[in-house]
């Protein structure tokens, strides 16, 4: 028996072709039948073979798995998944297992597990970011809400004035220093804020139900903790004979009175000077062999001369950022930066009592003290 479709011989009684799997069962010729060849024009209609079926399956496979990809597309890719498995399934049972028919059933099931399982993450995803965005949209209006109710103008214990605008811009004011311009940022109800003309970062935590007050504190022994007091809503930049007019009015918010710029650095240099006599006093009778005291893994004169150094790289870094000869945020990341360092040292420095030094490494300490302390003054007093 001859096959009609792929004219392979075939043997008696089959009932199906074993090489291409097309249907022989119309072939089988009685007795007395003519055959196609008597009668050309005449044709004989087939159904799909096993490898028809084989190749649907691997074509529906490979599309429904692309539709996937695109999420909008994945019904369309279940669809053609489920298909391209019903065809694979028919082609087995016409007795068509080849690798085009297995390749066709497993694309297919990975199309009908994509179009599940792509949609259900891409929502998921979707889900979490509305719900970080509606998480963010709340603490900025929190933040919000807060730099309204802390808009004003204040009184610091210190003597000092502290105006706070609502755009995240503040005006300091301390008597002698006069009036800077700084910037502060809000998060989790915390106010961070770097003071210019104090040289060091400060930070208050806010209470949402009583704005009246504010405590800044900072990390830097450059600044004594202080607490201010709302004195009216004004916030627009004052002159310093307003501010010294407002802390006159309300002077009895002013605990600790200020020294002015002017006799400061006097008083320092004198403090200095009795000091050093008073070490040099003391420590007279002590061992003259004593060793010297270390700090942070240096001596006495090494910390200090560090501290110093550090120290008119800070004024440096100010004065470029107040003169707009150095990039503002740039020198201003650079002051952070410092920071850190300063702090280290001054802590550890001012952790040494006079007994810890020699009389020459105490005295070369009120001499370091001084001479900073006459070089941040000098930035104010022009």
């Amino acid at each position: 028996m001859i096959c009609p479709r792929c004219n392979n011989n075939i043997p008696e009684g089959l009932k199906f072709c074993s090489e291409c799997g097309a249907p022989l069962i119309n072939q089988i010729e009685p007795q007395g039948t003519p055959t196609p060849q008597q009668y050309p024009s005449q044709q004989y209609r087939q159904g799909p073979s096993g490898d028809d079926y084989a190749s649907t399956s691997l074509r529906f496979g490979i599309v429904g798995t692309c539709m996937d990809l695109t999420v909008f597309l994945s019904v369309v890719g279940l669809i053609l998944g489920i298909v391209g498995i019903k065809k694979a399934g028919n082609a087995s049972r016409m007795g068509v297992k080849t690798g085009k028919q297995k390749a066709g059933l497993i694309l297919s099931i990975i199309s009908l597990v994509l179009s599940i399982a792509i949609p259900f993450i891409f929502f998921t995803s979707c889900y979490a970011r509305a719900k970080k965005n509606l998480s963010s949209e709340t603490s900025i209006t929190a933040s919000d809400d807060i730099a309204t109710k802390i808009e004003g103008t204040y009184v610091g214990s210190n003597g000092s004035l502290l105006v706070m605008k609502k755009n995240n811009t503040s005006y300091y004011y301390y008597p002698g220093y006069g009036i800077s311009t700084n910037m502060w940022t809000i998060k989790d109800n915390k106010v961070e804020m770097f003071i210019s003309n104090c040289l060091c970062n400060v930070y208050a935590n806010i209470d949402p139900n009583n704005t009246d007050t504010i405590y800044l504190e900072s990390d830097s022994l450059l600044w004594d903790a202080e607490t201010f007091t709302k004195v009216s809503s004004d916030s627009e930049k004052p002159t310093e004979s307003q501010c010294d007019s407002i802390l006159n009015e309300h002077s009895s918010l002013v605990i600790n009175k200020p020294e002015t710029n002017t006799t400061t650095a006097a008083t320092v240099a004198t403090t200095a000077e009795t000091k050093s006599t008073t070490a040099t006093t003391s420590q007279a009778d002590t061992s003259s062999d004593s060793q010297s005291t270390t700090v942070n893994d240096m001596t006495v004169k090494e910390a200090l001369d560090t501290y110093e150094e550090y120290m008119d790289k800070y004024i440096a870094l100010y004065q470029g950022m107040m003169d707009g000869s150095l990039d503002y945020f740039e020198a201003l990341n650079e002051i952070n930066e410092l920071q850190g360092d300063i702090d280290d040292l001054e802590s550890a420095l001012n952790s040494l009592s006079e007994s810890d030094m020699t009389p020459e490494e105490y005295k070369y300490y009120i001499e370091v003290m001084t001479r900073v302390s006459e070089k941040v003054l000098s930035m104010y007093g022009n």
